[in-house]
């Protein structure tokens, strides 16, 4: 699992996050930053979207996420 600092500062790269290998940064917005990983539980290639943790907190931006 990711540890917390790197989680709290939204580096994630080269962490594990439950069955994902995170591997390099694709691209970073307003909203969220997307890495290269691999799903570990079928072997493929995803592309990961993680919004910021100080969004998780505001149940608006949670929606225009999800959307």
């Amino acid at each position: 699992m990711a540890d917390e600092n790197a989680e709290t500062h939204g580096d994630l790269t080269w962490q594990t996050l439950g069955q994902y290998e995170i591997g390099e940064q694709l691209g970073k917005g307003g909203m969220a930053t997307v890495y290269l990983a691999r799903q570990t539980s079928i072997g493929r290639t995803v592309a990961l979207k993680i919004m910021p943790a100080y969004f998780m907190h505001d149940p608006s931006f949670l929606q225009r996420f999800e959307r």
